[in-house]
């Protein structure tokens, strides 16, 4: 353990950053400890409450990467001729994304121990970035003056989405139908814009 000055305080922490999103893809959620996390980066137990105030603490920071990479996998789609066009691809690539890290997206909605404490402002920054791309993608359906509801709008489409896709995660959506959950989750969204073009919303 003779590592402990090799790093300053920063690199510490994003050493901890990669070493616990490692172990959380790997092994899920229940695996990451702060043991493993100083074992798998060569320094003492003591070094991860020296830079992070506990383990809760540090889980959030992987959650938020998680969130990030979302983010920036939904950003860099292209331009759509639509706000159906556009749904239906964030649709298909949040699917992709969250069977391709399953592990890690489960975590996401897992929370340590925190008494009762709310979620801090950053974590809740990393949150929002997501939905910001949704509801860019909204906006174009909602006059100026109605903007904000593309807000509730992404949020009430994604937890019907979200749904769906768990649903398919966990392998469980066949107990309700036979259909691919990509498509379910295309169909739910596009029923929506309709209602919302035709005033329903």
């Amino acid at each position: 353990m003779g590592r402990r000055k090799d790093h300053s305080r920063q690199e510490l922490a994003e050493l901890a950053i990669n070493s616990a999103y490692k172990i959380v893809a790997s092994d899920g959620y229940g695996a990451l400890t702060a043991r493993r996390v100083a074992a798998d980066m060569g320094y003492a137990v003591g070094t991860i409450y020296n830079v992070f105030d506990d383990l809760g603490e540090l889980d959030l920071h992987v959650k938020a990467r998680v969130l990030d990479r979302l983010y920036d996998r939904i950003l860099a789609l292209p331009p759509a001729e639509s706000p159906e066009v556009a749904v239906t691809a964030l649709i298909r690539t949040y699917f992709a994304f969250v069977q391709e890290h399953s592990r890690l997206w489960e975590s996401v909605f897992e929370r340590r121990d925190s008494g009762g404490l709310a979620l801090p402002d950053w974590y809740m920054e990393h949150i929002e970035k997501p939905f910001t791309v949704v509801e860019a993608v909204l906006r174009p359906l909602f006059a100026a003056a109605d903007a904000a509801q593309a807000g509730r709008v992404a949020r009430t489409l994604w937890a019907g989405v979200h749904g769906v896709t768990e649903l398919a995660r966990r392998n469980l959506l066949g107990l309700v139908s036979d259909e691919d959950g990509v498509e379910m989750a295309c169909d739910l969204a596009l029923r929506y814009l309709e209602g919302l073009r035709a005033g329903d919303g």
